[in-house]
Parts: C-alpha cells; structure tokens; sequence
C-alpha cells in the first residue's frame, strides 16, 4: 500500500488518519529509508518507507 499526505489527512490501507488529531509526528531516518512516527489521543503509528524528499519538503504536516 502508499501512504498519502494531504492538507487534511493521513491515510494508508484502512488507515484514515485526520491530521488534526495528530499530537506529535517525527520523520527518521534509517539507513537507506524513512520511518514516520505519528502519535495521536488513541493510537501511535509506524510507516516505513523507501526515503522521499517530498516528506521533508511538505507543509501540511508539522514534522520534529
């Protein structure tokens, strides 16, 4: 599956995740790929993913 980024959302599979109940998210780095870490009031979230500048370029989402 792909996860999107929107100005408004989150989503991945069956993951739909508004971007307003995201609390704190972080994008590491991990040798040749990127994890990004959500957390949210009920949940936490893991993606791994092949490395994409786009997700250190985005606005939409504030990124530690």
């Amino acid at each position: 599956a792909v996860i999107s980024l929107t100005n408004q959302r989150i989503k991945f599979g069956k993951w739909d995740i508004p971007l307003n109940h995201i609390l704190n998210a972080q994008l590491l780095k991990v040798d040749t790929k990127q994890v990004l870490e959500i957390q949210t009031k009920n949940n936490n979230y893991r993606f791994e993913m092949q490395f994409n500048s786009e997700w250190i370029k985005q606005k939409a989402l504030l990124l530690r």
